[in-house]
């Protein structure tokens, strides 16, 4: 069965030489091209695990100032990244061309004009790359890259901004190896007028799509592109299934739901995500509260197809603490001491003596005693979180004081890491920020740049409602960043997890309305920002739902966990990787 996928890839150099195309891109003069094959390894994108790595490098700009330059760059990367690399395993990096080394880069170069965006890669895929010492030799056209004439009025309306955007993602389709779809050898002029120059010799990865980026730029007509930019400026259905089918797919939504329980997490208990035995695979643990002398119960991640071990249900609940987090204490889950296994932490908040933090260790099969971490940690409208902010592999106690100074205090985990490691507490608080998180505003933590650490997150909410992340450096959080706006407006439910696999922290946001769905605005692959919002299901964790997102079947993806409450009580996963 062959499936509808219109991009054709360009895999061998189609030409040595030549004079580019007047009104775009890639250079296809000579008619003496052998045929392409698909698993030219010259010319697609290769990489480890399974990612394909694309090296970009600014070269120069003429005729933009610095501050246009700055949001050129910006606006550059970001379509990129919302485009060709949010439905694939593409990793693209951005860096300044090096002006020595034997390193290989894709130049990108911009130069300002009037009334037109025209574009020149000269050649398709890897063969656009370029050392040092090429670049300064010849620096001009005759050079591959993604070489771009952008009209200067290009963020001046909308409608400017969307053509833009079609014209960056047409140009880098040729950077990953996509030709014309005007070219497309199965194209027929009875289908579209377009297809009177398609030429032999490129192999298609599905049918000719009329609608598909590669088709779209200008002129529009017979022998021409088949659509223009301003009728076509973002993928199509089918650029994106013939991307994934080259380059592999990443995750763009949870599945249906699945029930994994039909008895935990019932009312009154709080939930949390997190593996317990270091399988790879999150466990649900629930914390009674008080009732029955606050017992805490864990259900494993646990299933096998055959002779394998694919997760499908969380097992029968198994007390495994008794008295542990009792009323009005708060209970998290995290490895605090580096072993690869999730604790138990809970903070008295002061209903004891004092604001401790009582920490349980997992050993595998079971939790050790509880034992006092820090006497002092946590107090009474506090909202205190766990996460790795040093990059020791223990996670730190932060602590958001939502006070008026807005205060953001560290407790490191004490110890040597190690083979076994050794932790058994939670050093004093440490300033590490202010005015962050301000009291109304949701607190949260986690790599959002893929740096190893993680780092400080504010859902604002209101009628300005944003995301700010403050990066750790291992010693202290920068300075507040905007990375979204117009994310977790009121009323939602808002998490930090990695939903797509990149090992870097998305947002998300479970909308809790009368048709309750969930949106993820995924961590950029360069930098720290948040891309667009997208809708990850289209119906997920009603209003009086408990909404988790953690990995519980050890495929690298988040999947959504909901607790429905009373009265069924039942655990659904949406899962993610697809």
């Amino acid at each position: 069965m062959t499936m509808k996928i219109p991009a054709w890839v360009a895999l061998l150099a189609l030409l040595a030489s030549g004079a580019c195309m007047a009104d775009d891109d890639v250079d296809t003069s000579s008619t003496s091209a052998a045929p392409l094959v698909v698993d030219d390894e010259g010319a697609l994108w290769t990489g480890i695990l399974g990612v394909a790595v694309v090296p970009m490098c600014w070269q120069w700009t003429t005729g933009f100032n610095a501050t246009e330059e700055a949001s050129l760059k910006e606006r550059v990367q970001s379509i990129v990244e919302e485009g060709w690399v949010a439905y694939t395993r593409l990793y693209v990096f951005w860096v300044d061309c090096p002006t020595s080394g034997p390193e290989y880069h894709v130049r990108v170069t911009m130069n300002k004009v009037s009334g037109r965006y025209n574009g020149n890669t000269v050649s398709f895929g890897t063969k656009t790359l370029t050392t040092a010492d090429e670049r300064a030799n010849d620096p001009m056209s005759r050079l591959p890259g993604l070489l771009l004439d952008i009209d200067g009025a290009w963020d001046s309306t909308s409608e400017q901004r969307a053509m833009f955007r079609g014209f960056i993602l047409h140009e880098f389709g040729h950077i990953l190896g996509f030709g014309h779809e005007m070219r497309h050898p199965d194209g027929s002029p009875q289908d579209n007028l377009c297809y009177e120059t398609t030429e032999p010799g490129g192999v298609p990865i599905g049918p000719p799509d009329q609608n598909s980026i590669m088709g779209a730029s200008e002129p529009v007509g017979a022998g021409k592109y088949c659509q223009s930019l301003a009728q076509i400026n973002r993928l199509s259905p089918g650029d994106i299934q013939g991307a994934r089918q080259i380059y592999g797919a990443s995750a763009t939504h949870f599945g249906s739901p699945q029930k994994w329980s039909d008895v935990f997490c019932v009312t009154g208990e709080e939930c949390r995500l997190g593996d317990v035995n270091g399988d790879g695979q999150d466990d649900i643990i629930a914390f009674e509260h008080g009732r029955f002398s606050a017992r805490v119960w864990v259900g494993l991640s646990s299933g096998t197809v055959g002779s394998h071990h694919i997760p499908t249900y969380f097992a029968a609940p198994n007390q495994v603490l008794w008295s542990f987090c009792a009323s009005r204490q708060s209970c998290e889950v995290a490895d605090v001491n580096a072993d690869g296994r999730d604790d138990l932490v809970a903070f008295t908040r002061g209903t004891t003596t004092s604001p401790q933090a009582i920490v349980a260790i997992s050993n595998g099969a079971g939790f050790e005693p509880a034992r006092l971490w820090s006497g002092f940690s946590c107090l009474a409208g506090e909202v205190c979180k766990l996460a790795d902010v040093t990059g020791d592999g223990a996670a730190d106690v932060v602590v958001f004081s939502q006070n008026a100074p807005g205060e953001v205090w560290v407790q490191p985990a004490l110890g040597v890491p190690g083979t076994p490691p050794i932790y058994s507490g939670f050093g004093s608080p440490q300033p590490w920020a202010t005015g962050f998180c301000a009291a109304g505003q949701t607190c949260a933590v986690g790599d959002i740049d893929g740096d190893g650490l993680a780092d400080a997150v504010a859902f604002t909410r209101g009628g300005n409602a944003r995301v700010l992340v403050a990066a750790s450096t291992g010693g202290g959080f920068t300075g507040a960043q905007q990375v979204s706006g117009s994310f977790c407006l009121d009323g939602q439910e808002c998490l930090i997890a990695d939903v797509d696999g990149d090992e870097r922290a998305d947002a998300i946001a479970f909308t809790h309305d009368a048709t309750p769905h969930a949106l993820v605005a995924r961590a950029a692959r360069v930098g720290l920002k948040l891309g667009s919002a997208i809708e990850w299901s289209p119906s997920a964790c009603g209003a009086s739902e408990t909404c988790m997102v953690g990995d519980v079947n050890g495929d690298g993806y988040g999947d959504a966990v909901v607790a429905t409450r009373s009265p069924d009580n039942d655990i659904y996963v949406n899962p993610g990787n697809l």
